[in-house]
């Protein structure tokens, strides 16, 4: 019998650690299914005391009704300093990525449509 011998037998071992591995990639897949693509922002915009948004070539990561952007609240923790990555990646030409979790309503652009927001339990990245 072919499956006494080989990768499958020794009580299984192999066999678990491979489905092991198999259940941790499955995961990391579902995880990053909430990151941006990575691009560089062509526009953004202060938005009254709301927030900040960052147009370019995002696509819809949170499957919210509006694709391309994400929008920064105000009161995030880090503000501050998302609002100096997302500038210093437009002056320098250098790509973001948004792990976005929300989609919310910005009423500055519009009443019903929702964005890809970043949150505190998000993160925003830096790369060139």
């Amino acid at each position: 019998m072919a499956w006494n011998k080989g990768l499958f037998c020794r009580g299984g071992i192999q066999m678990k650690a491979l489905v092991g591995v198999m259940l941790g990639l499955a995961g990391m897949s579902a995880m990053a299914a909430g990151y941006s693509l990575p691009a560089v922002p062509t526009r953004v915009d202060v938005i009254r005391g709301d927030g900040f948004m960052v147009h370019g070539e995002y696509g819809n990561s949170g499957g919210c009704t509006d694709a391309g952007r994400f929008f920064v609240r105000s009161d995030h923790p880090q503000y501050k300093q998302l609002y100096a990555m997302a500038m210093g990646a437009y002056v320098g030409k250098l790509k973001l990525i948004a792990y976005v979790d929300a989609c919310q309503v910005v009423t500055w652009y519009s009443s019903s449509t929702t964005f890809n927001t970043v949150s505190p339990s998000s993160a925003l990245h830096i790369t060139d």
